[in-house]
């Protein structure tokens, strides 16, 4: 005889799940799901939750886009410096009076 679940009230445990995910279902068509954020209980305010979202997330590519350009100018600054620094060692070597002595 297959040995059962201590916590169950009789039935297998497959149906305790089975109606688990029935309700995360559930949850899911409410817009109560893995979302992080509750339904609005007034339908009417869904429309100016989405324009508040709409507005952060602009806000948020607007902030990225501005990281974005500062590391670029970054990286310009540090090849530029990277060049200066080569160029500088080779003017060095090429006026180096002891380097052509054998």
């Amino acid at each position: 005889m297959a040995a059962r679940d201590a916590s169950s009230d009789g039935r297998k445990p497959s149906r305790a799940r089975n109606a688990t995910s029935r309700q995360s279902n559930k949850s899911d068509r409410d817009g109560g799901g893995d979302t992080g954020t509750p339904a609005p209980a007034d339908v009417s305010q869904r429309p100016e939750d989405a324009a508040k979202e709409i507005r952060a997330l602009r806000k948020a590519l607007a902030e990225a886009h501005s990281r974005i350009a500062e590391l670029e100018a970054r990286n310009i600054q540090a090849i530029n410096h990277i060049d200066w620094v080569r160029d500088s060692l080779q003017t060095l070597l090429d006026d180096d009076p002891e380097r052509d002595k054998p």
